[in-house]
């Protein structure tokens, strides 16, 4: 319609009537009278020519200065297109929330199932370590079968009592500075049994300075601890090795080298005893020379011994504690009858599995040694037995010899070592005893009080037992 052809009709007639609308009269017949105004109402309509639109109308009633008349100030938006936006738009905005929430649920699933396949234990607790929520890692690694029957319990249960303090410092520690990592306790299971952790912890925070909870991951690092542990006696070992190679060439290069010395010296005093038509001289000369032979000979031969040990080996045999001290016994029966040493023994049900030769040499080497050094004991006695003891089975010679003075007993098992150099040997027998013991994971030493208070030796073959649990 033409401006001009409204003037002087009602609204509600306007256009064929399309502005009568009910909504319209309530405003401008009701409410327009009682308050003067009203702003931004909106109606809805289905108009004839122009189909379904939005309308914002705004009205102000006005008084003429002159006579009671009074007009109506109406103003009419068609907000139609924006409200078609708006619709779209927030259709969009719950569409696209829709879908984050989706994305959210599949992504905190993710996290969820990723955290439950961890093999690190990981408890959420709150700010006292009561635990509110824990992945099956951490349910395992305690020693539960399900998460309900670790719900509810506090951290500090788990904890070795000696370790008890430091993990209240630990957790004071971690409020204070919002985390802490990889710090090592001990841990109980259910069962009783222990292992080594590492444990982590960050504090949960609902805004800045309001900490509502933690977050712990424990991790158990005994396997780790073990190779550590091993990577440590291995290196020590290869020191002690180190430090045995360069004693086993000095003392070689020395004890080789005296024999050598000896000969050339009398070959130069017999070449002038046999210009002197001496025979005297030339059978001393050739004694010494003989001897020195003699010697280095020796050294040969037990260098070679002791370099077959653990290169060369025998097929392993079961062999029984009592079958060996009857090896043993045989084997040194000359020696023990001719310093009439009385020899008892403890038996014991243990058998072993290895290098039967091998396994006799301990045994002989430390029973002909104590009878070496048995003195003038009246009444000469060794003792060979097996004792059961917390950390294992102990095996043991005992005399009632000579003894050995504590300054020496450190050296004993040295290559070439001698306490006494007037004595038969070359001080190699305990070093291959040694030698043999550690093929077996062993050990080895020595206790003794001093001169007058005979010797014990005692080892260890824990390679060697057939059944460590029952120590034999």
């Amino acid at each position: 319609m033409k401006s001009e052809e409204t003037v002087g009709q009602l609204i509600y007639d306007l256009g064929n009537k399309q502005w009568d609308i009910p909504k319209l009269r309530e405003l401008l017949e009701t409410i327009l009278p009682q308050k003067a105004t009203f702003d931004d109402y909106e109606v809805e309509h289905d108009f004839a020519t122009i189909g379904r639109r939005v309308m914002r109308l705004n009205a102000r009633q006005i008084h003429r200065m002159l006579g009671k008349e009074r007009i109506i100030l109406l103003a009419i938006e068609d907000i139609t297109e924006r409200r078609d936006n708006e619709r779209e738009l927030q259709e969009l905005e719950e569409k696209y929330h829709l879908l984050s929430e989706q994305a959210l649920a599949v992504s905190e699933e993710t996290f969820r199932l990723a955290v439950e396949r961890l093999i690190v234990g990981i408890a959420v607790t709150d700010l006292k370590g009561t635990i509110l929520q824990a992945n099956s890692a951490f349910v395992h690694l305690h020693g539960f079968q399900n998460k309900e029957e670790i719900m509810g319990r506090n951290t500090l249960e788990f904890i070795d009592k000696v370790d008890h303090a430091r993990a209240i410092e630990h957790m004071n520690r971690t409020m204070v500075e919002g985390h802490s990592s990889d710090v090592e306790f001990t841990i109980l299971r259910t069962d009783g049994s222990k292992f080594v952790a590492e444990l982590s912890a960050a504090v949960i925070e609902e805004s800045p300075g309001m900490p509502h909870g933690m977050v712990v991951t424990t991790k158990d690092i005994t396997e780790r601890k073990r190779l550590d542990q091993e990577r440590e006696q291995f290196i020590e070992e290869l020191k002690n090795k180190n430090i045995e190679l360069e004693r086993f060439t000095y003392t070689v290069s020395h004890d080789l080298k005296s024999p050598l010395v000896t000969v050339k010296t009398f070959l130069g005093y017999l070449k002038h005893d046999l210009a002197a038509t001496d025979a005297l001289l030339i059978e001393k000369d050739m004694f010494y020379m003989n001897s020195a032979a003699d010697k280095m000979g020796k050294l040969l031969e037990e260098l070679l011994e002791m370099s077959r040990v653990g290169r060369i080996v025998n097929l392993p045999v079961n062999v029984t504690f009592d079958e060996l001290m009857e090896d043993i016994l045989s084997i040194s029966a000359g020696r023990i009858a001719e310093k009439e040493v009385q020899v008892r023994l403890h038996k014991e049900p243990v058998t072993l599995f290895g290098d039967r030769t091998r396994l006799t040499e301990i045994w002989q080497n430390l029973v002909e040694n104590a009878v070496k050094f048995m003195g003038d004991q009246p009444a000469p006695q060794i003792v060979i037995g097996v004792e059961r003891r917390e950390n294992g089975t102990v095996f043991f010679v005992r005399d009632n010899g000579i003894g050995i003075e504590p300054k020496y007993q450190s050296k004993l098992f040295n290559l070439f070592e001698k306490i006494n150099p007037k004595t038969e040997g070359i001080g190699m027998g305990l070093a291959i005893t040694k030698r043999i013991v550690e093929l077996y994971q062993g050990k080895i030493w020595v206790e003794s009080k001093g001169l007058g208070d005979g010797t014990s030796f005692f080892f260890t073959l824990p390679g060697a037992l057939k059944d460590q649990k029952k120590g034999g």
